[in-house]
């Protein structure tokens, strides 16, 4: 399948991965404890209020090239294998890299929640409420059993039903999520995971994205005016502005995230219809090269945080309260670091690894399918 390439995403990719890593610094323990004597942290967590936020942004990415590039002529059993290898690997890179940290660190290492966390677990309602040491990942354990479960019913049902189910999902599980609260990893009336309600919100929003561009395809060929395309440049200028300003340095007024997500919606449709200058000026190599260390960001920068909280933040407090911007800066470089070295050194090769070695096994197969056409018992099983 030839795929097109949206490379603006990628863009909003890293945003969004060092949006959460910076959420995440700013509500650690340690940082949280400091701010009852610093009033300028007290204003940071103010500001960043709807930084979290982009985690149902993720989760609408996903929805959208989850079903725009969806191949239904694959079998299930090899979805399901091609996510595994591609989500699978840094998670467990990060969890080993963690317990080798703690054997000379501060860091407590929790062997028995993290095996949850390797099965994709640690976040639909099997653990409680402990997520494990590399607890952020919650949001790959919930893409990854929401995507096989999407994949495998648009498989079998017929698109009608397939359009009511994601009509109605975005819908209740929203007026769910505004009116409760509680952490990610909170079950609701013992059987509803916040985190599932946050997927299959943002994955059906995602669908209808896709949707709604597959119909205006042929419109996009339309030549724009230079006014058209300045028009929709400033527009889309100023959406990338106000989800960053009011994720990250602004707190909205109101007091309801749902402006940001249909914020997020137009912003997002506009970056992959690309008709005005600020889409197309980052449709580039150089998001791409950005983009692509978003995932191995996400995964890992927990470790990151971990360690300089316990070892910086927890005994030299002083020095944090003297130096937040410094503190928050050290952690943001290093995590892009670390998740550098992670995707060259684990995303990419295991990847092809695994990618090759079940190529090999399909070959492998398939020749002793069409050596032995008679074997029918073999035939079968490999159908």
């Amino acid at each position: 399948m030839n795929k097109t390439r949206f490379k603006n995403i990628d863009l909003l990719r890293i945003i969004g991965a060092l949006t959460i890593v910076y959420n995440h610094i700013i509500h650690c323990t340690y940082m949280k404890t400091l701010s009852k004597d610093s009033i300028l942290l007290q204003e940071i967590f103010y500001k960043a209020h709807y930084s979290a936020l982009w985690v149902p942004f993720f989760f609408i990415i996903a929805g959208f090239f989850l079903f725009h590039y969806i191949d239904y002529t694959m079998k299930f059993i090899d979805f399901f294998k091609k996510k595994v290898i591609r989500l699978l690997p840094v998670i467990v890179f990060a969890i080993v890299l963690y317990w080798f940290l703690s054997l000379f660190t501060p860091l407590v290492y929790r062997k028995y929640i993290n095996i949850f966390t390797i099965f994709f677990l640690n976040s639909i309602g099997l653990t409680g409420k402990d997520m494990g040491n590399i607890h952020p990942v919650w949001f790959v354990a919930v893409l990854f059993w929401l995507s096989n479960f999407y994949f495998y019913i648009s498989k079998i049902y017929d698109k009608k039903y397939i359009n009511l189910l994601m009509g109605v999902t975005p819908f209740f599980a929203y007026i769910f999520l505004l009116h409760t609260s509680g952490q990610v990893n909170l079950v609701f009336y013992n059987f509803i995971p916040r985190g599932i309600l946050q997927g299959m919100g943002g994955i059906a929003l995602g669908y209808w994205i896709n949707e709604i561009y597959n119909l205006n395809k042929d419109n996009l060929k339309r030549q724009l005016s230079k006014l058209e395309y300045f028009l929709y440049g400033c527009l889309e200028g100023y959406l990338l502005y106000y989800i960053v300003r009011n994720t990250v340095f602004h707190r909205l007024g109101f007091m309801n995230f749902m402006p940001l997500i249909f914020v997020f919606l137009g912003l997002f449709y506009l970056f992959l219809i690309k008709r005005g200058f600020v889409s197309r000026l980052l449709e580039n190599n150089f998001s791409v090269i950005l983009g692509r260390y978003s995932y191995s960001i996400f995964v890992v920068h927990i470790i990151v945080l971990d360690l300089i909280s316990t070892i910086i933040w927890k005994k030299h407090p002083v020095f944090t309260l003297n130096h937040v911007y410094l503190n928050i800066f050290i952690v943001l470089v290093s995590s892009f670091i670390l998740g550098v070295i992670a995707y060259h050194l684990v995303e990419v090769p295991s990847n092809k690894f695994f990618k090759n070695l079940l190529l090999n096994n399909r070959k492998i197969c398939d020749e002793g399918g069409k050596s032995d056409l008679s074997n029918n018992k073999f035939i079968k099983n490999t159908i």
